[in-house]
């Protein structure tokens, strides 16, 4: 079970990604958006961020909840699916080694 997460400016609204107990919080891969947590930080700055209950979340205690993800018990998607899954094309790391993943979040 996790929680997906989104900013919104008024005008478009943007998956930034989820965060699932027991793993490092799992980036929204896009060929246009963001490309690694620093880009995020910067993108988010000036954005609404809510979870997809809708509640309003605020620059600091994201950045608070995203990092806190960063432990070494904690699995990251990216490497999980290296390891399990033959020929897996479904996300990257950035640059600090978070995962960025492209397909469906549910």
């Amino acid at each position: 079970m996790g929680t997906n997460y989104y900013a919104e400016d008024g005008e478009e609204r943007a998956h930034i990604g989820k965060l699932s107990v027991g793993w490092e919080f799992m980036f929204h891969a896009s060929e246009n958006g963001p490309q690694s947590w620093q880009d995020w930080k910067v993108y988010l700055h000036e954005k609404k961020i809510v979870d997809e209950y809708e509640e309003k979340v605020s620059f600091r205690d994201f950045i608070r909840l995203v990092e806190s993800t960063k432990y070494p018990e904690a699995r990251n998607h990216t490497r999980y699916c290296r390891q399990h899954y033959k020929d897996d094309h479904s996300g990257r790391l950035d640059p600090e080694g978070w995962s960025f993943t492209f397909g469906c979040f549910s």
